[in-house]
């Protein structure tokens, strides 16, 4: 009987003899070659979990495209052999280009690909009922209607439009992160520093950067590493060297957008590296974003949060620059086990944010037009902005410059090397004009530093110009 069975038909002879006997593919591969597959679908399975929509993959591509050397096309441009440019379609679609050596006649070689992604693709207004059922309105590519996808956690990436025009990327319901409120964005930087560093431990900062965080981390015994912020945020060569340099560094903090104290705003690509400079040495990120909503020009930047894939980034938003400087009502999102740590600590600083505070924030978010709210805010900004910088176009050169900004509250002005800047402020208060010395926002307050900011949020027009009237005929004296 077992003779029988181990005893091969001549059909089963016959069949290895015609037919081929594939073994599965990864059996096939080497060790070594089994290796680059896995480290390639590493990289594949991030693109896929920062690119979950078209818009978000052409934001991914255009990102990896400009770090391999690509331009964004310029219409009327002459372009050269070896040239390298790329085109963006509404957001959704992108062409890559390398301009060959011969001419068309001899044709193109065309790559051509798809964007799409595994999810329901919901239509602007979605739910509607049928036969006693809640059912989703998708577009005809957009998934199954009649399953019971909703009954399990789901997160909603898009893009909406807002009725002014500005356009908003959403990114809600990814299940590592958890929401606390809290009084005000300075009690985040606290509880961070409370439930993530011990004394000793290296908190990299920007370099300038907001003074409140500054003194926060110094209040636990941290040691601060500066990196400096260039006209499109932090120098990311220097960041890498400033976390070799400090294996003991437990966090990174930045301001991304219209950063206090100098206006500015950490590109895209930028961002990016952070985020991979960060995931690459273990170090989280606390991504301060108090000033995000008041954007004058420019285009929006997502934020680096919005493709935390690996749960490093705790993001600060708060509603003192939106709402009322007076209500001190803040939020944090982060990933849950830091979440956790947060709370307990928030427990032992007060319990729970005002409640009343929270009431009024909420009543003024949902039954007002918040939007029309941040508009008249962007609008009122804008011209005080504007026209800031237009006086010291008109009072303070040639000896004061300064970075424009898109954004924000805050100008940062620079003066000459021959004029000691600690003394000039300290003169200013006597001529009663107040602006911040920039060693100030330094981690190394003993730096030499030519700057110093300026505020322009709270005083009149008349005000600015009386004062940066006199600011100017100070510095052009001296």
């Amino acid at each position: 009987m077992d003779n029988k069975k181990k005893e091969k038909s001549e059909g089963e002879k016959l069949a290895e003899k015609l037919l081929s006997d594939k073994k599965n593919g990864g059996l096939r591969l080497s060790e070594e070659k089994l290796k680059k597959a896995d480290k390639f679908c590493e990289g594949y399975k991030s693109f896929l979990n920062t690119a979950k929509t078209e818009r978000e993959a052409v934001i991914e591509a255009v990102a990896q495209a400009e770090k391999a050397g690509f331009k964004p096309y310029e219409k009327g441009k002459k372009y050269d052999a070896g040239d390298k440019f790329y085109f963006v379609n509404r957001g959704k679609a992108i062409i890559l280009t390398v301009m060959g050596k011969d001419g068309l006649e001899k044709g193109i070689r065309l790559a051509a690909a798809h964007i799409d992604s595994p999810r329901l693709d919901l239509k602007q207004n979605p739910l509607y009922e049928d036969k006693e059922l809640c059912l989703f309105k998708t577009h005809y590519y957009g998934g199954i209607k009649k399953y019971q996808w909703t009954t399990v956690p789901m997160s909603l990436h898009g893009v909406v439009i807002k009725a002014d025009g500005e356009s908003v990327t959403v990114n809600i319901g990814e299940d590592k992160d958890d929401i606390l409120i809290t009084t005000g964005a300075q009690q985040i930087m606290d509880l961070c520093s409370k439930a993530l560093v011990n004394e000793g431990d290296v908190v990299i900062c920007e370099a300038p950067s907001f003074i409140g965080s500054l003194n926060t981390f110094r209040s636990y015994n941290a040691k601060l590493a500066g990196v400096p912020v260039e006209p499109d945020g932090m120098n990311t060569e220097k960041l890498e060297e400033a976390l070799k340099a400090n294996p003991n560094a437990k966090l990174i903090y930045t301001i991304p957008n219209f950063q206090n104290p100098s206006g500015v705003t950490m590109s895209l690509e930028k961002r990016k590296k952070v985020y991979e400079l960060a995931k690459k040495y273990g170090v989280l990120i606390i991504e301060d974003n108090p000033y995000g909503d008041l954007r004058y020009s420019g285009e929006y930047v997502p934020n680096i949060k919005s493709f935390d894939t690996d749960g490093i980034v705790i993001y600060a938003g708060s509603f003192s620059k939106v709402i009322s400087p007076g209500m001190r009502v803040a939020y944090t999102i982060a990933p849950k086990p830091i979440f956790q740590k947060l709370v307990v600590c928030k427990q032992g600083n007060d319990v729970h944010t005002n409640i009343w505070s929270q009431y009024v924030c909420d009543e003024f978010i949902t039954k007002y037009d918040f939007n029309a709210h941040l508009a008249k805010l962007r609008e009122i900004y804008t011209k005080k902005a504007n026209f800031c910088m237009e006086l010291l176009d008109k009072y303070c050169a040639p000896k004061i410059t300064y970075h424009k900004i898109d954004g924000g509250l805050f100008i940062w002005c620079d003066l000459p090397e021959d004029i000691d800047m600690p003394n000039f402020c300290k003169g200013l208060v006597l001529k009663k004009v107040c602006v911040v010395p920039g060693n100030a926002f330094l981690t190394d307050e003993n730096e030499t530093c030519h700057s110093f900011r300026i505020n322009f949020s709270t005083p009149t027009d008349e005000q600015l110009e009386r004062g940066i009237k006199i600011l100017g005929e100070y510095a052009n004296s001296l």
